[in-house]
């Protein structure tokens, strides 16, 4: 299997852990590792967390933010495409998210 890197390396704080997440989603679920890496070219970060192991934000357009750097319009556009390409793999996500802690 090829490694996947971050398809956002230009988004330099968090793109190896973007790196390993993909790359550790793809062997738990392609379809969740496809979703993902359509997050992180929307413009998601990758925060570390204590009780999750990792949480997902999304980088939101405001006046130092341009378009080229996120894809979200707003917070309620980026909880739509949560609910609709991450929620089917809500456990999965969590057990992902876990492995990091």
């Amino acid at each position: 299997m090829a490694l996947t890197v971050d398809p956002r390396p230009d988004l330099a704080e968090d793109s190896a852990l973007w790196s390993l997440l993909l790359n550790v989603a793809h062997e738990i679920n392609p379809q969740l590792a496809g979703n993902l890496h359509g997050f992180r070219c929307s413009g998601t970060r990758l925060k570390r967390n204590k009780r999750w192991g990792l949480v997902m934000e999304p980088i939101l357009p405001d006046a130092g933010i341009s378009s080229s750097v996120t894809g979200w319009r707003d917070r309620d556009d980026y909880k739509a495409m949560a609910q609709k390409y991450l929620q089917p793999y809500h456990g999965e996500l969590l057990q992902l998210f876990e492995r990091f802690k």
